[in-house]
Formats: structure tokens, sequence, C-alpha cells
């Protein structure tokens, strides 16, 4: 049998072009097809893309607005055979010369067909044309340093406005994109092409200022028509997109108001109108864009706080921690640990608890809600460290709250847990401002048993001192009856309360003294041997704490020792 099967070829193609509004769709389109066919397995004999002669087929299309279907049949049998000489089916290529002022969405401006016949007829992908473009705009929110925001200290949401605006090249001026296509277009084709809810070009984003889903990405205004013509008149437009105020409080009132100056077709500045009292959070930043991009940016004023530790650590002191009285650590290769609460006023009476905000979803009805977490400053170190390292640096913080008042911050010490030194860094550990603030030593207060907690400002510096508190001194004797040995280890001890039971324990670090009978001539520690009194070897404790933590305390508070 010499007949071969043949097949049919249909594809759509979709204008994009309002309509044809301007009347630049062509009567018809120039179709190319060509065809190819893979090789058979293992045999290499792939037979590559070849056109096919335009005598050899003729085309159909029919218009249904802004879909034209177009089939194309075989002028003669075999023409558009189904299988190739190599005996694979043949994959055919519909391509087209795109008309003037149109884009093509297809690579090579082409479609191909795809998978079997279905009653005889292999179907192509659709090929779109189209007089669009998209303009796309992202907003960034900006530290006074220019990294980008990544904290919430604000605690609500922020809606910025934007404009999409085109180049009047005959004012050379730019319009509000509203006002220069009912200008162009007449309110008529203004309403039929952009309105009834199709476009929106004053549109506006919310979110909190660190929420990555909204800021920081781009938002396109898509479907914008790259030109327009008007009494066979064309004009290429040009766009940019701007912001034009600033929300949050859910008031419909712009808190900041945005205009442009200093402006042209290529560059331009922003100016902020504070509609408040006293000084503005953000703060404009000069455009910067791309071709397609509008990225717009803003800052939000801030500052950093610097705190230091410093220990009462001289002779007079803990002298290094030599009883281990300061709170330990988690942390491998340290020896201590301070956490600091940092709070701020406006007044610098009344202070609360900074906090970043987190928004996350609700367990039980998985609807999003905020919580709030109490920032925590660690500082670490080792015990003869040089107090000008031992300090902390937190930068991002707002100068000004959303009313305009100026922030003072300042630090507390959080009392730290005996039993769970990771208590206020662990992640494991739910920490709330409730639990922070019960947990602060005030000024002139408490902190961990053996000291007065002290805050000062030393040239911007924010510092926390710990001055050793009451101490007690002990001195014993150790009496040989007949010869004395070479040398002895004495160690104070306290007596703690353990699961009910009282236990005689070491210091963090043990107060242990070796004895020989001769005095320490330079002793580092503060207990050390002194002279032998009465041919007694005698040593002395300095500086012992009053209370060590988890320890039994007697009749009087102070603790117990041996």
């Amino acid at each position: 049998d010499d007949t071969r099967e043949t097949v049919t070829l249909e594809f759509d193609k979709v204008w994009n072009d309002f309509g044809d509004a301007f009347g630049t769709r062509p009567d018809e389109l120039t179709l190319t097809v060509r065809r190819r066919a893979n090789s058979q397995a293992d045999q290499e004999n792939e037979i590559p893309l070849t056109e096919v002669p335009d005598t050899a087929y003729e085309i159909q299309v029919q218009k249904d607005g802004n879909t034209w279907h177009y089939t194309i049949t075989g002028t003669e049998d075999g023409e558009l055979e189904r299988y190739a000489p190599n005996g694979m089916p043949w994959v055919y290529e519909i391509a087209e010369a795109v008309p003037d002022g149109y884009t093509n969405n297809a690579t090579g401006n082409a479609t191909w067909t795809i998978g079997d016949p279905v009653d005889g007829v292999l179907t192509a992908g659709k090929l779109t044309n189209s007089i669009t473009q998209k303009v796309y705009y992202r907003k960034q929110w900006l530290n006074s340093d220019s990294t980008a925001v990544t904290e919430d200290y604000l605690g609500t949401d922020l809606t910025v406005k934007f404009q999409l605006q085109v180049w009047n090249e005959t004012d050379s001026r730019w319009q509000n994109a509203e006002d220069y296509f009912i200008a162009a277009l007449g309110a008529d084709q203004y309403e039929n092409l952009f309105g009834n809810g199709k476009y929106n070009f004053a549109p506006t984003l919310t979110g909190r200022i660190n929420d990555s889903t909204v800021w920081g990405r781009n938002h396109p205004f898509g479907s914008l028509p790259k030109f327009i013509t008007v009494n066979q008149q064309t004009t290429q437009l040009t766009y940019r997109v701007i912001e034009t105020g600033i929300y949050w409080d859910d008031d419909t009132t712009p808190k900041i108001t945005v205009s442009v100056e200093n402006d042209s077709k290529d560059s331009w500045q922003y100016r902020f109108t504070w509609n408040g009292a006293g000084t503005s959070p953000f703060s404009p930043k000069a455009e910067a864009y791309t071709s397609s991009i509008f990225t717009i940016q803003n800052y939000l004023n801030t500052t950093s706080i610097t705190v230091r530790k410093e220990w009462d650590g001289d002779q007079d002191g803990d002298q290094d921690n030599a009883y281990g009285t300061r709170p330990t650590t988690g942390r491998d290769d340290y020896n201590w640990e301070v956490s600091l609460l940092v709070q701020y006023s406006t007044d610098d009476a009344n202070w609360k608890t900074l906090t970043t905000y987190e928004t996350v979803k609700d367990p039980d009805t998985q609807k999003p809600i905020t919580i709030d977490h109490p920032v925590i400053l660690h500082v670490y170190g080792v015990n003869e460290q040089d107090v000008s390292t031992a300090n902390a640096t937190l930068s991002g913080l707002p100068t000004h709250d959303l009313e305009g008042n100026e922030f003072t911050y300042r630090v507390r010490e959080l009392q730290p847990d005996a039993e769970d030194n990771t208590r206020w860094y662990s992640e494991g550990n739910e920490i709330t401002v409730e639990k922070a603030e019960a947990a602060i030593a005030d000024e002139n207060g408490t902190f961990h048993h053996n000291y007065t907690a002290n805050y000062t400002d030393d040239n911007g510096t924010l510092v926390a001192k710990n001055t050793y508190g009451s101490v007690l001194r002990f001195t014993a004797k150790k009496t040989w009856h007949g010869a004395p040995a070479d040398s002895l280890p004495l160690e104070l001890q306290y007596l703690a309360e353990e699961n009910g039971k009282k236990v005689w324990k070491s210091f963090p670090t043990p107060a242990t003294v070796e004895l020989d009978g001769t005095a320490d001539p330079n002793p580092t520690d503060p207990y050390y041997e002194t002279a032998p009194q009465d041919g007694k070897w005698t040593v002395t404790w300095t500086n012992v704490p009053v209370v060590m933590p988890g320890s039994y305390r007697g009749d009087d508070g102070t603790d117990d020792t041996r």
C-alpha cells in the first residue's frame, strides 16, 4: 500500500493588544512550516529540521476576537506525513514572522506539535503576540548604615502607596498614568481599556518592616501598552514607579507625604514631609533603578548601642572570680556570662523592654498571630579578661518612635539561673517579656547573691558593673603531733542543700591551699599560707563570699563553711 498516513496541523494564535485598540494588528500572518524526526534507538539516523515547501500545504484561519485558530492541511497526499523515512514520527514546527510593534512569547517565534495525532490532527502550542510590557517596582527598608532592616522593633504594619507614571514627551514631564491615558485616549477609550477594575495604577504594599514576602521583592504592573496610536500617530511609552506616601496604624492619612523634586526623565529625588510632631523616624534615599525594575529605598533612622561588662576584680573584689562567684556559662572555652535586657524610654523616666516582633501561625486556628521577644544581649568571657573586650553591640535600633519621640536606650542585668546557665539564650527556653523583667537586677540591687549592680554611661558605651559585696575572712591552723608531713592541702568548703539533704561542696573554683609550713611570698589568690603561729601551720581565706548559689544558710543568713 503506497498510501501514507498524513496529519493536519492546528494551533491558536492569541493577540494581547487590547482588542486591536490601536489598529496595529495585521490582517494575516506569514507562517513557515518545518519538520524534523528523532533517531531510532541506537541508529543515529536523526533527520534534521527541514523546511516544508509552502506549495505543499494550505493555511486556513478562523478569527474569533483575540484568538485566531489556524488549520494547516497538505495539498497533496503524503505532503504532511505522519512518519518520516526513518520510521519515526515527524515533529512539526510552525514559525511566524512577528508583526511590527509586537513581541512573541515563544523561543524562535515558533511553536511545536506535541504528542500523537487525535483523529488525524497534530496540535501545537499557542503563539501569543503582544504589544504589552511589565514594569516592576521594589521597596527596600534600610538602616542608617545602608544595611537591610532585618528586625521588627516597630511592632506595627507599614503601608506604602505607589504611583505609576508615564513620561509626557510633548510637555516634558511625568504624569500619573490615569491622567496621561485619559488625556491621550479620551475618557471612553480609557474606560474600555483600563477601567472596571482592570488596572490599579496607585497600588499599596503593607507588611511589617522586615517582612521579606512584601519588601525587597519585585511587584509588577502587568500588561501595560508599549505604545499608543492616536490619529495614526504612534507614541512609544516610558514608565516609572514612585512612592507617594507612608502610612501606619491603619491611618488613611499619610504619616509621611512623599513628593518628587529635581525631576527629569532620567533622574529625580524624593522629599519627605513628616506630618507629625517631633522628628520623622524615616528618611528618603535617592532613587536607583534599572530599565525595568524601580527600586525605592528608604532609611529607618537607626543607631547602635555598645555595652560593656565590668567586674570588681581587684584585690578588694572577687580577684578574677577566685571563688567562682560569677555566673557560669554553657559556652565552651569561657568562664562566665551575663545577660543584659535592653530597654528604651522617651522621657528617661518610664522604661519599656525592647522587643522584636514575629508573625507565626496560631497552632489552633492556623491564623497569623504576632508574638514579641525581649531583646537580650549576652556578654561572656574568661576570668582574667581585659574589661575593655567584654562587650557586645546591637545595631539597627530606631532613633525615634512612630510618634516622633526620641529614644534613649539602657541595659539591665538579668539574674542567672543556678540550675540552667543557658536560660537566657537557649532556643529551648520560652523567654517572655514578663519573665525577663521579673529577673532584672536594678540599680544598686543585688546581682547573683554576691554583687551589687551599677549602670553608667562611659562616653556612649553602656557599662554594667558588678561590685563585690560583703565578704568573710577565715583562718585555719594545722597542729602536728610528731614530725610534720612535707606538705598538706587544706580546702575551704561551703554547706549546700541538694535534694533536701545537706552536703559539703567545693567552691566552683576550689579554694585549696597547699601548706608546707612557710608563708606564701607573693600570693595571687585570696587564700594563701601565712607564717606559722605558735608552731602551727596557718592558712587564711579572704574575700570569701557570704552566699553561694544553692548553699544552706544559717540563722544569720550566711553560708556555713568548713
